[in-house]
């Protein structure tokens, strides 16, 4: 990295990557203090002849570390970047070393709260109210030194300041995925005036995200639910399930009935609707459980011939001690939580994301994205003068969206208005990923 003379070249991650620190001030509404905060930074070198400058990435949450997921995403994301450009991440405030927010130790997660996740029953939202209340209370006991320091409108300085230590041309270029749309957003909002190229790609409503509880998720994944059994007989060959009865409607509320006896099964639909690439999976689980038939389940989840593992007592447990890795999965402990909050950030932008930044953004959506909707990438698009909307209609990669990354990264062109990509390949291959 240029300059980062403020920063120390560490040992390299990966043969290619290489790490470094820059310091930034701890307290940006604190202008009498000099403490500062040590940011971990990692970059991955332009591939395709002579840096272009930098691209700042972050990989979602909120809540995703940079250093790690860099080295599992940068060799996928730089070649669609078109290889000319250092791409940077960090980790964020609340993350890896960075102010690292944790409220538990480790051998303690899962024993206070997040048991499972929560069913519909008329006792859950009492069950999720009294966790909730009991993570807030702890996060508060544990994190009250650095719980302000934390929060979007501080990151989004931490930005302009690698920005700045970068040397390069003052302007920030930035692809965000899913919840760095949220801190693109706002970072753009901020400043407005510093915005090269900003792509956000799988796009949080950052109004809710801002002003409600959060978000319509679950509304749209029901949606998206409602689709499904449509899409699973046009494939009869690939999808048997989709041709065990007459009419969509009939399997649709056959899958009603099932979950409502199987509570596995809202969990493992729930994720794999984050997952298109699995529905064919999915349709194998539930085809088979419909008659009773659980050896589907072991086959998915541990490999063909694993049926000796298919006993459902089992596999919920398994799903249990899943959950200890990723407490409160549910999206109910965190929305009762916020709620309950015991501290503010120092900063929080209460702007309307209604901006006209220096270069327009663009805002990447997914006709069947379950989780960050098309109709948010749209919202947001509506509040940034002459950003653009590209909808990339389906699972996988696109030609088609490539090339519009590449052009908007090298010359800053947009797509045309309304322009949908179409992907390389249809949802229902051959040999579907697990």
């Amino acid at each position: 990295m240029k300059n980062l003379g403020r920063a120390s070249l560490l040992v390299g991650l990966s043969t290619l990557a290489s790490c470094s620190k820059l310091n930034v001030p701890l307290d940006y509404t604190d202008k009498s203090s000099n403490k500062t905060l040590e940011l971990d930074l990692i970059k991955y070198p332009a591939q395709n002849g002579p840096s272009q400058g930098s691209i700042l990435l972050n990989f979602g949450g909120p809540g995703q570390d940079g250093l790690n997921s860099m080295v599992a995403y940068a060799p996928i994301q730089a070649p669609i970047t078109g290889g000319q450009f250092d791409l940077i991440s960090w980790d964020p405030r609340g993350t890896g070393n960075t102010l690292r927010f944790a409220c538990f130790e480790p051998e303690e997660i899962g024993t206070q709260y997040a048991q499972g996740v929560p069913d519909a029953s008329d006792t859950a939202p009492g069950q999720v109210w009294a966790e909730a209340q009991i993570l807030a209370k702890t996060c508060g006991e544990t994190q009250k030194a650095n719980g302000g320091l934390v929060g979007m409108a501080f990151t989004s300085r931490d930005m302009i300041e690698i920005v700045d230590a970068l040397e390069e041309d003052g302007l920030l270029r930035y692809w965000g995925l899913s919840g760095g749309t949220a801190l693109g957003a706002t970072v753009a909002a901020m400043f407005p005036e510093r915005v090269d190229k900003i792509i956000l790609d799988g796009v949080m409503n950052s109004h809710q995200y801002y002003h409600s509880f959060g978000n319509p998720a679950p509304r749209l994944q029901r949606r998206d639910l409602r689709r499904l059994p449509r899409r699973l007989r046009r494939h009869p060959q690939q999808v048997p399930l989709g041709t065990r009865f007459d009419t969509a409607d009939e399997l649709k509320s056959a899958i009603a009935d099932f979950f409502e006896d199987l509570n596995i099964a809202n969990t493992l639909t729930l994720s794999t609707l984050y997952r298109p690439n699995s529905y064919q999976n999915l349709s194998r689980v539930i085809d088979g459980l419909l008659d009773g038939d659980t050896s589907p389940v072991a086959d998915v989840f541990f490999g063909p011939g694993a049926a000796a593992l298919s006993d459902l007592d089992a596999i919920e447990e398994e799903f249990r001690q899943e959950s200890k890795l990723f407490p409160g999965f549910a999206r109910g402990y965190y929305v009762y939580a916020c709620a309950l909050w015991p501290f503010e950030a120092k900063e929080r932008y209460e702007g309307d994301f209604h901006v006209k930044t220096k270069n327009p953004l663009l805002f990447i959506g997914n006709t069947y994205d379950p989780v960050t909707p098309l109709a948010s990438a749209k919202n947001m698009s509506a509040g940034f003068e002459g950003s653009v909307v590209l909808q990339h209609n389906g699972f996988g990669p696109s030609n088609c969206t490539i090339k519009a990354i590449q052009k908007y990264f090298a010359s800053g062109e947009l797509p045309e208005a309304d322009t949908v990509c179409e992907p390389n390949l249809p949802l229902f291959a051959e040999d579907p990923e697990i």
